[in-house]
């Protein structure tokens, strides 16, 4: 893991899934950690794909993010409005309350945060 992506000449994605692996051990963390400062160096992209905000949250790493897209997560949702740069309101939980399938809150490399809704673009994909 920690060497893929090394090759200046490609072009490279990761695609971590149930990240809470990563999160879950001293040694984990280790290898996301230089995941990441691999991925930085050779301008390469990381999918870091969660259930939990707590999965992804960390004090000293909150600026290595680009974008992020946020569900609606009953049990975590002032952690969610908080990693979207959102204030966790009333308002706010109201809004991530009352969101359909489909919508969720996409944040922007910029911090900017805004609420969009998924769409399937082909019929055969719904099955």
């Amino acid at each position: 893991c920690e060497l893929f992506g090394m090759n200046a000449e490609e072009k490279t994605a990761e695609f971590i899934d149930e990240a809470w692996i990563f999160t879950a051990s001293p040694q984990g963390k280790k290898v996301e950690r230089q995941m990441r400062r691999i991925g930085r160096s050779y301008n390469n992209a990381e999918f870091f794909i969660s259930q939990s905000t707590k999965d992804a949250l960390h004090e000293d790493d909150t600026g290595n993010f680009g974008v992020a897209f946020a569900f609606d997560e009953p049990n975590e949702r002032e952690e969610v409005l908080r990693w979207m740069n959102l204030e966790p309101s009333e308002e706010n939980k109201k809004m991530l309350e009352s969101m359909f399938q489909g919508q969720c809150l996409f944040k922007d490399i910029y911090g900017r945060t805004a609420k969009i809704s998924i769409e399937c673009l082909f019929d055969e994909w719904m099955g």
